[in-house]
């Protein structure tokens, strides 16, 4: 019970943070501690220190130790979700976290991933990929960022 009183009392305190910054929140950096909370609720808390609307899909879930200080919410919200495995997908204004499955669905069939790469070429694995996938993913390749653009077709 000390721990969601704790998490409460904590929530509370950053959410008047949020009030005193107001609109320019979004480039504010804040500082991040929870020791041993549901990730779902750090989500939660973030997404409302960033002003935005947060969907978590059901898999989300477990808990984390944060110590961030002076960082950007929406990096912070971004660098949680790749520790923990998810995606962060913004879709018509709203903020969706799940794994990469889920998200998916969220994303349609059309969608662009952008996948960079760090020690491949981006060039010659598109080129793989391409006869790899033919007719089910256009695959390009990116030179100036050596990176991948993936879409289902």
């Amino acid at each position: 019970m000390n721990r969601l009183a704790a998490l409460a009392f904590l929530a509370l305190a950053l959410l008047g943070r949020a009030e005193v910054a107001g609109a320019e929140l979004d480039a504010k950096p804040v500082d991040l501690r929870f020791r041993e909370v549901e990730v779902r609720d750090v989500f939660r808390i973030i997404a409302r220190l960033a002003g935005r609307n947060v969907l978590l899909a059901p898999e989300v879930k477990g808990r984390i130790t944060i110590d961030l200080t002076g960082v950007d919410p929406l990096k912070a919200l971004d660098l949680i979700a790749a520790v923990n495995r998810y995606e962060v997908v913004v879709k018509d204004g709203v903020t969706v976290i799940g794994d990469p499955a889920t998200l998916s669905f969220v994303r349609g069939p059309g969608a662009m991933h952008i996948v960079p790469l760090r020690y491949g070429n981006a060039v010659e694995l598109a080129d793989k990929l391409t006869k790899l996938y033919k007719g089910k993913l256009e695959v390009l390749a990116d030179v100036r960022t050596n990176s991948l653009l993936i879409r289902r077709q």
